[in-house]
């Protein structure tokens, strides 16, 4: 039986991985999931709970993930993002046989892409990694400690490359719950207008479940590579909008109104990931539709805002 340890489990993907690990009864004895409340993963603490509990695997989805404020607490961020990083590569380092699974960033690449044998541009393993915010380049110098540690001491550590993932466990300010509990708020007269910003921004979307199926495969294969998760899909915000509104019997130009100062240059990139590797490597892929995950955020927001 082993025994795992999830960071950042009131998040949305510290939740699902800490749900997912507790229903395989017959392979885990034990998953700790350290709340931020009583354990602070960029204090010593963080390392005396390692060498006391042990695990065999290690799954961390800690960390600052509020890429809209980088820029204002990059320090901050650089902490948060790295130094549970190299306290867990230290663990491992002392204990070669434990497994650990990084929650990294396609925002690692910035507005790098390649280009396929049909000239479409995507993000894969072997496009050039050049961050453009303070939260890429805090997820790449992490990525980069992996390697490193791969390198010198052989560690079983793996960096998951996750492109943008959802669930109703999302907090509602970003973007698709923030659609979704506008718009019914809107039908239910609650509400002002919504405001957005640039409805052409396309993003690639998986739901966070697909993300932490993907991570414990990731851990069950002879050998820690490195994969990237997400649908290979694009969609735009246009389409969000009117799929969302459709649902709602609104017409979405009458309740949205568009922020120019929603349109924020620094904070994300529009490109596809290539999932095939994973897809054959691992017999992962997306389960999930853009459909199912809107009609999952509609289906918990009705409910929450009714009660």
């Amino acid at each position: 039986m082993k025994t795992a340890l999830v960071t950042g489990a009131y998040g949305q993907d510290g939740y699902y991985m800490v749900e997912y690990l507790r229903g395989k009864e017959e392979e885990y004895g034990h998953v700790y999931a350290p709340k931020k409340e009583n354990c602070d993963i960029t204090s010593p603490f963080f390392a005396t709970l390692l060498k006391d509990l042990r695990p065999d695997e290690v799954y961390n989805f800690g960390g600052n993930s509020d890429n809209l404020k980088a820029f204002d607490y990059p320090i901050e961020l650089l902490e948060a993002n790295v130094k549970p990083v190299i306290t867990i590569l230290q663990y491992l380092k002392d204990n070669p046989k434990a497994k650990f699974f990084q929650a990294s960033s396609s925002l690692i690449f910035g507005e790098s892409v390649s280009l396929n044998d049909r000239g479409i541009p995507y993000q894969g393993l072997n496009t050039p990694m050049n961050p453009t915010t303070p939260y890429g380049a805090s997820k790449l110098y992490a990525y980069n400690l992996i390697q490193t540690y791969k390198k010198h001491y052989n560690v079983f550590a793996v960096n998951g490359i996750l492109y943008n993932h959802e669930s109703i466990r999302r907090k509602d300010h970003f973007v698709l719950p923030k659609i979704v509990k506008g718009a019914i708020e809107c039908k239910m007269r609650n509400r002002g207008k919504l405001q957005l910003g640039d409805l052409n921004v396309k993003r690639d979307w998986i739901h966070a479940k697909d993300v932490v199926r993907g991570a414990y495969l990731s851990l069950q294969t002879p050998g820690p590579n490195d994969w990237i998760f997400c649908s290979g899909k694009f969609t735009s915000l246009q389409y969000v909008v009117e799929y969302v509104f459709n649902k709602m019997g609104l017409y979405w130009d009458k309740c949205i109104e568009i922020n120019p100062d929603f349109i924020n240059k620094k904070q994300e990139n529009n490109y596809l990931g290539d999932p095939s590797r994973t897809e054959w490597g691992l017999g992962w892929k997306s389960n999930y539709t853009i459909e199912d995950i809107l009609n999952e955020l509609i289906d918990h927001y009705e409910k929450l805002l009714a009660g």
